[in-house]
């Protein structure tokens, strides 16, 4: 993995700033501090939609790859 920045949404979105930051610590120093020590946690900004928006985003581009390879 080369992640540099790490999207927390979802009902993690609504924790008041002190439950956030300990989750963030928690995911540092448990997960990527085997990967890397730069990694940015941050909050979303699409709100409760964003999963959605982003899975309807995976399926386009995954139709779109797959369109460019039957041409």
């Amino acid at each position: 993995l080369d992640t540099s920045v790490v999207v927390i949404g979802g009902v993690f979105l609504k924790a008041d700033d002190f439950s956030f930051n300990m989750l963030k610590e928690a995911v540092q120093k448990d997960v990527f501090n085997l990967i890397s020590n730069n990694v940015k946690i941050v909050k979303g900004g699409l709100g409760d939609m964003g999963c959605a928006m982003g899975a309807g985003a995976y399926v386009l581009h995954e139709l779109r790859a797959n369109m460019l390879e039957l041409s």
